[in-house]
């Protein structure tokens, strides 16, 4: 008999605690069981997505060929870092571009990605600041970003000989005595 109070203090994995994790059971005086009942919410992870589309840096064009690996952030040292005792993560596998020039990942959980050119397209330099940042965010959790690829520069010319003088009467290419 009386009133009781049950409360969820931990919900299972995967779930959220409902808003009022408080219920209240009053019992009869007849000695009845009462079932209580509490729905918890499958946990929403936010996910996101983000792209990178190269481009021509003089023309605009999409370029095919381009070769990109996305990383998140996961060791919380701003900026990427590939290698050592803690570098930050993968995400899949490179990605070519195709003749629209876009990569592209989807059902990201949201933070800071990167972008890593990994090969420009044949006849395209590989940029300076081959890395590029974007932020999936609950307000903004899809982010595209185009990086542009500037070509290569000829190939100088080899150098053309020069000529050689010629030769003042009465001498001979090389010899510096005159001949009588």
């Amino acid at each position: 008999m009386g009133t009781y109070y049950w409360q969820e203090v931990s919900a299972p994995p995967g779930y959220e605690l409902p808003a009022s994790a408080v219920t209240t059971v009053v019992l009869g005086t007849n000695g009845q069981n009462v079932p209580v009942t509490v729905k918890d919410t499958k946990k929403t992870t936010q996910t996101g997505s983000t792209s990178v589309t190269k481009v021509d840096a003089e023309t605009g064009k999409p370029l095919a060929g381009a070769v990109f690996q996305l990383w998140h952030e996961t060791n919380g040292v701003p900026g990427l870092q590939t290698d050592g005792s803690n570098p930050d993560t993968k995400v899949g596998a490179p990605c070519t571009t195709g003749a629209d020039g876009v990569c592209s990942a989807d059902n990201l959980p949201l933070g800071t990605y990167y972008w890593q050119e990994v090969s420009a397209p044949g006849g395209y330099e590989l940029p300076k600041h081959a890395v590029s940042t974007v932020e999936l965010t609950k307000d903004c959790p899809n982010a595209a970003i185009t990086v542009k690829d500037k070509k290569c520069p000829p190939e100088p010319c080899p150098p053309t000989p020069c000529p050689p003088e010629p030769c003042e009467p009465g001498h001979e290419w090389g010899t510096h005595e005159e001949r009588v």
